[in-house]
């Protein structure tokens, strides 16, 4: 830890508390566990095997 507050001009009980500050302003567990889920499920789902085949078709097909 001191080799990592040294460049920046402060004592280690700088650099720490700074560090404390930083990670307390962040979000909780619960918190970014919710982000995580609202993120995940506004992505799309993947395709089964079946919509692969039906896609690979139509595309051979030129009906896309």
């Amino acid at each position: 830890m001191p080799v990592r507050a040294s460049p920046r001009g402060q004592s280690l009980q700088e650099f720490l508390l700074g560090q404390l500050v930083e990670l307390a302003s962040g979000p909780d567990a619960a918190e970014w566990m919710a982000r995580v889920r609202a993120e995940k499920a506004a992505m799309p789902t993947r395709p089964d095997s079946d919509e692969i085949v039906q896609l690979i078709r139509e595309e051979r097909d030129g009906r896309r």
